[in-house]
């Protein structure tokens, strides 16, 4: 999947929030800040990555699953 760059500024309590969060999930702060960006999308405007983009994510995991068997 191609990427792109942005930089961004957030206040220092949301930063430090971000942080935080990724190194509680075990997740670099970029891959923290694109999976809420990711989800804030899901949420806002329906929106779904293309399915293989999806399948693929998942196996290089890139991507949690919704549900994985459990």
């Amino acid at each position: 999947m191609a990427k792109r760059q942005f930089s961004v500024r957030v206040d220092e309590k949301v930063g430090d929030e971000l942080e935080r969060i990724a190194n509680s999930e075990h997740r670099s702060l970029n891959k923290q800040i694109e999976k809420a960006l990711e989800e804030w999308l899901i949420t806002t405007f329906d929106w779904h990555p293309p399915l293989d983009e999806a399948i693929s994510g998942v196996e290089e995991g890139e991507i949690e699953p919704a549900y994985n068997g459990e």
